[in-house]
């Protein structure tokens, strides 16, 4: 360690420098080395000297280090790999204590706030796809698409992104196959979405989920069934689907459904998830409900707090916990720790001290900038506290304090360092309505609005990604997966963390006395490796305008007219179109757009003519803040009928469709397909079964004394995939070959793999 009076570098234990044989006993009991910080306890008699990043200072007071700041060397000659005599000392067979190593500087924590996500997972062929890019980091910047199928390139874009690191991309020609889209910003960070294309149809059985809780390696849900627009009841079985098991169903649970609610529960435990719960009725209808973060690390809660009242966070709910940011913050049992943070989710951090404190110090850090500043305070009083900023969607903090009196209390106190995290609000509550119900094929006023914070204010900037789809079309929402992100970020910048008392270089020598070190960088090893008194895991066990394109602003399947609401949205506005009698439109999702507002916003939405839930769905973003809103429209009449066809067949079928209706008087159903008609009396809600020979238009009416339903649908011939390899060429060195299309493989077996797996896992034809 270094002399202060001469800067002589010596063992720690030296009693006199090997230099000016003054006295440097104390400076192994002075000195603290925690986690995240080191503690020179110095003051005019006893003077400390460290190496500060690359100034040699010497402490005439106490003094606080942030090892985030800047790397802390001590002067041991252990950390000196020039030293021949050190290596003479630790030989075999000599009693010499380890030095304590140099404390290096330790790396930031980092977040990168981006997300990719398609406005729906699955597509009809010669459709279009709209791709959503989220990255305000990098605002203003272009981002590079690529589209591929089957593990191929087919397609690359550079896309602009607007002034909050928004951008809405269309990508076209889609043809059967599984598809997986990757964005990748400058700075090299990356992510991707998938989704597929194949003909499909919907069930009438509609299943979302109402609530859902995690405890002890249980998944306990809540769903509500429907058909179509009546709630359901009666057997249900319920199957677990597991990602990491190949999607396979991995238990069962059979339920009774009672009023359109249905409970179940699974035991997680063995499995790597992430998870779906496929439902199916005695009569073969099913629905599939998403649970995100249901992965295997997803499903763990890491510590947010270790100050004071402790906090997790986590993906998954649990018993006590609220949603922030599209995450789980929970309390948990309380430290007595010489700082207290009042709160983990505030716009402001507050620590109080809960005993007189000489020196304190807390390091704050922009986990989005990379970016950290000091707040440091002598004297700090029982009662005091420190206050900062939070910055979104969190600020991380290492905290240090020195208690006031000796290095070492009669109770044995002795410098503290711990850290915690602040998760910051949404800046501004924006609020959806739509109306709760509508006559299939009815426009519905949309209205979004971001309250003012007060009456005098200016209205509040912000964009809106809104979408109106079929409830039973599933979608991929962008608030979970930033919300893994964040997580991720506090697991990964906390795994290193300490919380507890600092052990100063005295008794870290003693507790490693006795053993044998074959070299000095082994003793070094071993005394960074000490444990120390507190660490704090870095996850618990699971619990007991840039402007918008036109192409981002196209109303699907529906008419859009704008109200006269100030916004900045581009006015441009597209034909109403006419509601046929017949009900023969049916699209899955009904309107997307991509617009700027400032403080409300209303549109005019058509729906489609089908029978059942339609969706409001609005991502609210301005900046690091993506706020989800839904809003739930029933679709229904007092009488329909509703087919449920294959969305393929091949001449010479025998397929069982069906009809389901609902009538409350006695009415005349009529099923007409390509072979001939059928006719029922019915009444109430039921289904009728029929079978169909192959493609073709299948048309339903139903007559009631007052009011009747007619609807038309096509089913589909199956479409094909092709894998075609034009030519295969082996090239030497200097060889080249052209092509309107050229794929490099390493080798003949990629081919063959990639083509193998390519036909093993297309599932349509």
């Amino acid at each position: 360690m270094f002399c202060p009076h001469c800067l002589q570098p010596n063992p720690a234990d030296a009693a006199a420098c090997q230099q000016c044989q003054k006295d440097i006993s104390h400076l192994s009991r002075r000195l603290f080395l925690g986690q995240q910080f080191v503690f020179a306890l110095a003051d005019e008699q006893r003077p400390l000297t460290l190496k500060v990043g690359e100034a040699v200072q010497t402490f005439r007071s106490p003094a606080i280090l942030s090892r985030h700041r800047q790397a802390v060397g001590l002067g041991s000659e252990a950390g000196r790999a020039d030293n021949p005599g050190l290596l003479r000392r630790l030989l075999p067979g000599q009693a010499r204590r380890p030095e304590p190593p140099d404390q290096p500087q330790l790396p930031p924590p980092s977040l990168h706030l981006l997300t990719l996500v398609s406005d729906r997972k699955i597509y009809r062929p010669d459709t279009e796809a709209s791709l959503l890019i989220i990255a305000p980091d990098a605002a203003g910047q272009e981002a590079s698409l690529e589209v591929k199928i089957a593990g191929q390139k087919v397609y690359e874009a550079k896309v602009p992104l607007n002034q909050d690191g928004l951008a809405l991309h269309p990508y076209g020609d889609l043809k059967e196959g599984e598809y997986t889209a990757v964005v990748t910003l400058p700075d090299r960070s990356q992510a991707d979405c998938t989704f597929s294309v194949a003909e499909f149809t919907l069930s009438p059985l509609v299943a979302t989920l109402e609530k859902h809780e995690y405890a002890q390696q249980r998944l306990s849900f809540a769903l509500n069934l429907r058909l179509l627009a009546v709630p359901y009841s009666g057997p249900a079985e319920f199957g677990l689907q597991c990602k990491v098991c190949g999607e396979r169903v991995v238990a069962t649970q059979t339920v009774q459904a009672k009023d359109g609610l249905a409970e179940g529960e699974f035991d997680l435990s063995g499995h790597g998830g992430p998870f779906h719960v496929q439902v199916t009725t005695p009569d073969g209808n099913t629905a599939l409900v998403a649970f995100p973060g249901t992965g295997r690390e997803e499903r763990e809660h890491v510590r947010a707090n270790t100050l004071g009242q402790t906090a997790d966070i986590g993906l998954l709910p649990w018993e006590g916990a609220q949603p922030v940011r599209g995450f789980y913050l929970g309390q948990g049992e309380m430290n007595l720790t010489p700082l207290l943070l009042e709160s983990a989710y505030a716009s402001a951090g507050r620590l109080q001290a809960a005993t007189d404190l000489a020196l304190a110090q807390v390091v704050l850090f922009d986990p989005r900038q990379g970016t950290s500043q000091v707040i440091e305070q002598a004297n700090l009083k029982r009662g005091q506290a420190l206050e900062f900023e939070v910055t979104a969607p969190y600020t991380l903090f290492t905290a240090a304090a020195i208690p006031a009196g000796e290095d070492k209390a009669p109770d044995g106190e002795v410098p503290f360092e711990g850290w915690g995290v602040v998760v910051k609000p949404l800046a501004h509550e924006a609020r959806l309505s739509a109306p709760a119900s509508a006559r299939p094929g009815q426009e519905i006023d949309v209205a979004l609005e971001i309250p003012p914070a007060g009456p005098e204010a200016a209205p509040v900037p912000a964009f809106c990604w809104l979408l109106v789809y079929d409830v039973r079309l599933e979608h991929e929402s962008p608030v979970p997966k930033l919300a893994r992100r964040i997580v991720d970020s506090v697991r990964e910048a906390s795994s290193g963390l300490s919380a507890g008392p600092a052990a100063n270089v005295e008794d870290r020598q003693q507790s490693l006395e006795g053993m044998r070190f074959r070299t000095g960088a082994l003793a070094q090893e071993s005394f960074a490796a000490m444990p120390m008194q507190a660490m704090a895991a870095p996850s618990s066990p699971e619990p007991g305008p840039s402007p918008v394109s036109p192409a981002a602003m196209k109303p699907m399947g529906g008419s859009l007219k704008r109200k006269g609401v100030p916004d900045l949205a581009v006015d441009t506005e597209a034909p109403v179109m006419v509601m046929a009698p017949t009900r023969m439109e049916f699209p899955e999702l009904a309107y997307q757009e991509l617009f700027h507002f400032a403080g409300r916003a209303a549109r005019t939405v058509r729906l489609g003519e089908q029978i059942g839930t339609w969706r409001v769905r609005a991502y609210v973003c301005r900046g690091a803040d993506v706020q989800e809103l839904t809003a739930d429209v029933q679709a229904d009449k007092p009488l329909y009928a509703e087919l449920d066809l294959p969305a393929i067949a091949s001449e010479g079928d025998e397929i069982s469709a069906a009809v389901n209706y609902f009538s409350r008087e006695p009415a005349e159903l009529i099923i007409a397909t390509a072979t001939g008609e059928s006719r029922y009396q019915v009444q109430g809600s039921g289904s009728q079964r029929f079978t169909i020979h192959g493609p073709g238009k299948i048309e339903v009416y139903l007559n009631g004394p007052a009011e009747s339903d007619w609807s038309a649908r096509h089913v589909a011939r199956p479409g094909v995939q092709k894998v075609t390899a034009s030519r295969l060429v082996l090239l030497d060195k200097g060889q080249s070959v052209a092509g309107g299309r050229v794929v490099v493989y390493p080798s003949v077996g990629q081919v063959l793999q990639e083509t193998i797996t390519a036909l093993v896992d297309y599932p349509f034809g």
